[in-house]
């Protein structure tokens, strides 16, 4: 009991060691994110429980992150902008797209600088250097075929919430939520069963989806306060020399 309480004051006191000048003009950051992106069906003539436009069963993804953000002086706004990818996929993978996209977006900070945990709300717009249009089919031993027809949006669009939680002066792990809409964008998968001969069953997705990811934030002009280091190297001494 008594480490973990002494572990709890040592991320308390990492924490109050954390404060930057987010006034500084020359400030920036670099932040590296890794996270889930699920897209919503729009369509789905395949019945059974889940199956329901915005459903997303069968539906999953990946999305990595990395990005650069300017801080404006003596403002609460920033200009952010990357390069990301996502691989997206519903029926539990048989129809999947990989996009590799270009970010650029907008964040506003709302809580006074001096607080360690940083929310903040932003823009995002992408635009995706992936071919665009894609076209494959399978045969599944399970006794069917599905052919799938995919046209990646060019630009998606997604509002963003999120947090940085500084756990020393310069460093923060960083969480992140957005949903971003697709523009023009589509995946169509045409199933047909052998045990249904001469029907077919059309599921559809545009391509929105749910993105959510965690990662770490380093800002710059970077340096390790001795405050920094006199509360993580203090406190872990403690949690592991103490009774």
């Amino acid at each position: 009991m008594k480490r973990l309480i002494t572990a709890l004051l040592l991320t308390a006191s990492m924490m109050a060691s954390a404060q930057t000048n987010y006034d500084d003009p020359t400030r920036w950051a670099v932040d590296a994110q890794f996270g889930g992106a699920i897209p919503l069906i729009g369509h789905n003539d395949l019945t059974g429980p889940g199956y329901f436009t915005g459903s997303t069963k069968g539906c999953h993804g990946t999305v990595n992150k990395l990005h650069a953000e300017l801080y404006m002086p003596n403002t609460h706004f920033s200009v952010k902008g990357g390069y990301e990818r996502e691989r997206l996929s519903i029926l539990s993978g048989d129809a999947e797209t990989e996009l590799k996209e270009m970010m650029l977006g907008g964040r506003w900070y709302p809580a006074p600088w001096i607080w360690n945990i940083q929310p903040f709300v932003g823009l995002d717009g992408y635009l995706n250097i992936s071919s665009l249009n894609e076209h494959y089919s399978i045969s599944s031993s399970e006794g069917y075929q599905r052919t799938t027809d995919i046209h990646q949006p060019r630009f998606s669009v997604a509002p963003v919430i999120g947090m940085d939680i500084f756990v020393f002066s310069h460093i923060a792990i960083q969480m992140e939520y957005g949903f971003r809409v697709g523009v023009g964008s589509h995946m169509t998968a045409t199933s047909t069963f052998k045990r249904m001969p001469g029907e077919t069953f059309v599921t559809k997705s545009d391509l929105h989806r749910h993105c959510f990811s965690i990662g770490l934030k380093v800002t710059f002009p970077f340096k390790f306060t001795s405050d920094d280091g006199r509360s993580f190297f203090g406190g872990l001494l403690d949690c592991l020399m103490g009774d």
